[in-house]
């Protein structure tokens, strides 16, 4: 373990990559990332680059990404940086980001950062988790948050899922909608008790 400081391991880390080109720079957080992992300290540097500007947020979740931190990662699956959050998302499959680290993500996001964790969702074939999150999707954000989940649920969703969604689900399996396919209007919500 390093005597230095997290913030200065992190200012020191920015000021080596500052003049180098863009290859260069990937290939030089890598290794320097790695570097600290081994030296125990990637940690500290990654949470002072997590609280910084959207530059050091992004130089931080590639060194996440490389190094293999699947915890700090997962946490900046619903980033409000637009490039963070997509390199946490793409890096979540490949690091093995637990499902409950999207289900936090998905409970309090905005609508776009849910349209992207819906797809990568979908993309990474996590039905288990889509299956869960179908219903509460509809009761939190309506019919069509919930439909764009359908994708990634199992063939057989569970009999609790709204009309809507299942006629959804009929026609996707089913292929053109027919002039004799009409959607269930009779479905009503659970009580909850």
């Amino acid at each position: 373990m390093t005597d230095a400081s997290p913030l200065a391991l992190a200012a020191a880390l920015l000021d080596a990559l500052e003049p180098l080109p863009y290859t260069e720079r990937m290939g030089e957080l890598a290794v320097r990332a790695r570097r600290l992992a081994a030296q125990g300290a990637l940690r500290g540097v990654l949470d002072e680059l997590g609280d910084g500007d959207p530059y050091e947020r992004r130089i931080a979740v590639i060194a996440a990404a490389v190094a293999r931190d699947a915890e700090w990662t997962g946490a900046r699956l619903a980033d409000e940086d637009t490039v963070v959050r997509g390199h946490a998302l793409r890096a979540g499959r490949a690091l093995g980001v637990p499902d409950t680290a999207y289900e936090s993500a998905f409970a309090d996001a905005p609508a776009a950062v849910r349209r992207h964790l819906v797809r990568a969702i979908v993309a990474d074939r996590r039905t288990a988790l889509a299956d869960r999150l179908v219903v509460a999707a509809r009761d939190t954000y309506g019919d069509i948050e919930a439909a764009r989940l359908l994708p990634g649920c199992s063939a057989a969703r569970p009999p609790r899922s709204p009309p809507c969604c299942r006629s959804c689900a009929a026609r996707r399996t089913a292929g053109p909608r027919s002039a004799t396919t009409a959607p269930d209007r009779s479905w009503t919500p659970p009580r909850r008790s």
